[in-house]
């Protein structure tokens, strides 16, 4: 449907971060519900612990629930669901709901 080059000034991928209408004025965005701005799942990759001063994988029980704690903890100060993480497969699943 032509999909993937409307895509690139409505949806912009950084670092840590996905912009729904990054350039547009909040005014102009669509409702929450409307166009793109619904509720969505990302799945991120590459999710691993890592030692702050090693930078090793941490695979240990104690390290992964840790690690699984703190993706927990920045999923709700975000106001997002987080759905899973797979420590063996690096995988994090968050619920986007807009508000």
């Amino acid at each position: 449907r032509g999909l993937p080059g409307k895509l690139d000034g409505v949806v912009k991928f950084g670092s840590h971060e996905v912009l729904l209408y990054p350039d547009l004025p909040e005014a102009l965005k669509p409702r929450p519900g409307e166009a793109l701005n619904k509720r969505f799942i990302y799945t991120m990759e590459n999710v691993w612990a890592r030692d702050k001063r090693t930078g090793s994988y941490l695979t240990d029980a104690r390290s992964v629930a840790a690690f699984r704690a703190q993706l927990q903890r920045k999923a709700d100060k975000l106001g997002i669901r987080m759905l899973s993480y797979s420590h063996e497969r690096g995988l994090w699943r968050v619920e986007v709901v807009p508000s």
